[in-house]
């Protein structure tokens, strides 16, 4: 696991048969932990939904970046909305969202402001 979110993607994402109906990128979320969460947590953590990084990128002053994670036991997109809401009650992960159309789709995928 790297200590921080690649700057690359795998051109196999960008297939036309990586997307569902709705432009949903399947069996794909990206994930932003919570900055300073150790390399083996993060670890755990994927592991623990069968998560693996492909990828990843970088915003503005974002050190650690945002990870792109393949899921491939999200045998549907309801199997991958579980697991985004399964992270996203992780104290280390500080966002996660399903990935439309090659951008990231943000509803809905922030932790409430009282977490």
């Amino acid at each position: 696991m790297p200590s921080i979110a690649p700057d690359s993607v795998p051109s196999w994402l960008k297939s036309d048969t990586n997307y569902t109906s709705d432009g949903l990128l399947k069996r794909i979320l990206s994930v932003r932990f919570t900055v300073g969460t150790s390399p083996a947590t993060k670890s755990k953590l994927l592991a623990a939904v069968g998560g693996i990084v492909v990828g990843g990128y970088h915003l503005t002053k974002d050190p650690e970046g945002i990870y792109t994670v393949y899921f491939g036991l999200a045998s549907s997109p309801a199997v991958l909305v579980e697991i985004l809401l399964w992270l996203k009650c992780q104290p280390a992960v500080k966002f996660v969202a399903l990935v439309e159309g090659g951008t990231v789709s943000v509803a809905g995928s922030k932790k409430p402001s009282s977490q």
